[in-house]
């Protein structure tokens, strides 16, 4: 043990006597208890007992397997665990054993937690040491008493009767759930606890399941609603500008991501939630096919926020340029496309390099990795927000004074999109950052409203750029009348249908019917 460690826990004891004379006497004689231990132990003995029951109970160890221990070895005449045929004891302040127990564990992380539960506890025990009395002795005789459960730190509870606790951070192998939950502990009528404490509800597992199984439920029925639209998308030769090259590319970003996300959640979330033995669960091995499906899912989303913000920038420039053509989109694809390309590269080196483990899914040394695609995502939903914000204006400022039919068309056009502005992500600014609440039912409800948010995009994108497309629908009836000699319905015009071509004075890629106005 160290010198500056035994000097801080020698320091709290001095205070501890200096504090209440009384009351340290009563407890040096009634010292700690440490689960079904028979006897209560002094600090020094106790904190052996704290620390190795942190370690026992972690069962998160390395290839290497849990550090073999001796109950034999003995501290002020109590026994307690040691390394086996060494003298070697729990003690998180001795460097020779937090070194072993480092090596004998998965992770850093997960030896951190190790220590965090240490300290918890003697923090415990010295609580019960400055709170006990002779008084509360026999006043509460029939209680159950103040004890280290191994994980959790018990105060004194009336017979027949359960104590609630708080779940701590460090008994989870990845990060801790954002809302507090609970575990239970029996007190028997006699006084005594019951051995084993109710850890179960400390668990998330089924909310786990159910919100990502609702992710993948809809993220799947989004797909398959728009697939078709892609289909038609590359289908249709005939319809050959801009805006809807930026209609298909954001609906194939949208469709691939979703179809990552549902493999990555499938193969390896859901796998190991259901999993009977987590460490042979896919995000435990961490196997190379699901560092890369989980590489492939950031470029996807990352994609998805480029292609909105191509859209958005689109319908600027459009408005910007009015009667002058149509914008050059060149500069703004090779950004994007870098843009995707570096942020998605950096996440995976610096991943790849602090944080090489669980598939890169689980942030399990607390490095808020996420925030290097999370911030270009952030960003770009800002821009995203500024230009359609700027739309607005210009055609309230500007276009409303120009009288000509060109200029009408686009506004029809512009306004039209202004209304699909929840296509372009503004709306993701509401779910960007997950709101810090203790509430386990609001964090469950934000899930759901922002998988809805993610899952209906593709949804929105396929009915209004395609479904709903007056443009699309007939070229659909040109192509069906010139292959199968079909006489269809001719669709109006609306507003959804782009006549930007049109406004820049410019030809279609199929010839507009007079009749269309």
């Amino acid at each position: 043990m160290s010198t500056s460690a035994l000097a801080i826990r020698w320091t709290l004891l001095i205070i501890c006597v200096a504090s209440s004379h009384r009351s340290c006497l009563a407890s040096a004689e009634q010292g700690c208890l440490y689960r079904d231990y028979p006897v209560p132990m002094p600090l020094q003995a106790f904190a052996h007992w704290g620390c190795w029951g942190c370690y026992s109970y972690m069962q998160r160890y390395a290839s290497g397997g849990q550090i073999p221990v001796n109950f034999k070895c003995k501290v002020d005449g109590y026994k307690v665990p040691c390394a086996h045929n060494e003298s070697l004891f729990f003690d998180r302040t001795d460097a020779e054993m937090v070194t072993r127990i480092s090596a004998s564990l998965r992770n850093e992380g997960d030896a951190a937690k190790w220590m965090q539960c240490c300290e918890a506890s003697e923090r415990c025990c010295l609580s019960h040491l400055q709170n006990y009395s002779n008084e509360e002795k026999r006043e509460n005789e029939t209680k159950c008493p103040a004890l280290w459960d191994g994980w959790e730190c018990w105060g004194q509870t009336p017979p027949a009767a359960t104590a609630r606790g708080s779940c701590p951070s460090y008994i989870y192998s990845g990060e801790p759930p954002s809302c507090q939950l609970s575990s239970w502990k029996t007190c028997f009528s006699n006084g005594t606890w019951a051995v084993h404490t109710d850890f179960t509800s400390c668990s998330l597992t089924s909310q786990l399941r159910s919100r990502h199984t609702f992710h993948i439920v809809i993220l799947g029925i989004s797909t398959g609603a728009a697939l078709p639209a892609l289909a038609i998308f590359f289908l249709l030769r005939r319809i050959k500008n801009t805006r809807v090259r930026l209609h298909r590319a954001l609906l194939t970003a949208i469709i691939a991501r979703n179809v990552l996300v549902i493999l990555n959640k499938s193969l390896v979330i859901l796998d190991d939630i259901n999993s009977k033995d987590v460490e042979l669960s896919a995000l435990v091995e961490n196997a190379i096919w699901c560092r890369v499906l989980k590489a492939l899912e950031k470029l996807a989303t990352n994609a998805v926020f480029c292609c909105m913000t191509l859209e958005s920038v689109y319908l600027h420039q459009l408005l910007a340029r009015a009667l002058h053509g149509l914008p050059n989109m060149l500069p703004f694809y090779i950004t994007a496309v870098a843009l995707c390309g570096v942020f998605t590269g950096t996440w995976v080196a610096v991943t790849a390099t602090m944080n090489n483990q669980y598939c890169w899914t689980v942030d399990a040394n607390d490095l808020n990795l996420h925030w290097i695609n999370d911030s270009l995502r952030i960003a770009l939903l800002l821009v995203n927000t500024v230009l359609l914000a700027d739309v607005v204006r210009v055609l309230a400022s500007k276009l409303s004074k120009i009288k000509n039919v060109t200029t009408f068309r686009i506004r029809r056009t512009v306004k039209a999109t202004v209304v699909l502005a929840p296509v372009f992500g503004v709306q993701f600014l509401f779910t960007a950052v997950r709101p810090v609440t203790q509430d386990c039912v609001a964090t469950q409800v934000y899930y759901y409203v922002s998988y809805s948010m993610e899952g209906l995009q593709a949804i929105l994108v396929a009915l209004l750029y395609c479904y709903m497309n007056k443009e699309i629908q007939m070229a659909l009836r040109v192509s069906l009348e010139r292959r199968f000699g079909l006489k269809l319905r001719k669709p109006r015009l609306s507003l959804i249908t782009d006549l930007t071509e049109v406004a820049a004075g410019k030809k279609q890629s199929f010839d507009f019917n007079p009749d269309f106005k």
